[in-house]
């Protein structure tokens, strides 16, 4: 078997690899630091009442009536 090491093809799988699994752990380590506060409290403890209820208070009161100009 003849198995060339520097051929095109493996260069160019091998550098995708590379620039895949370097952007992959880029995103991994800035997702957290570019999500706000709020997603940081859902991610951390998902089951706080406080927090839920806001979410769910939060649209309603937003909410314009139907008459308004």
């Amino acid at each position: 078997m003849n198995i060339k090491i520097g051929t095109a093809d493996s260069l160019r799988v091998g550098s995708f690899l590379i620039i895949f699994t370097l952007m992959f752990s880029i995103f991994l380590f800035i997702s957290p630091l570019m999500a706000g506060p709020v997603e940081n409290k859902i991610l951390a403890d998902p089951l706080t009442p406080s927090l839920i209820n806001s979410l769910i208070a939060e649209p309603k009161k937003n909410r314009e009536p139907l008459g308004a100009p």
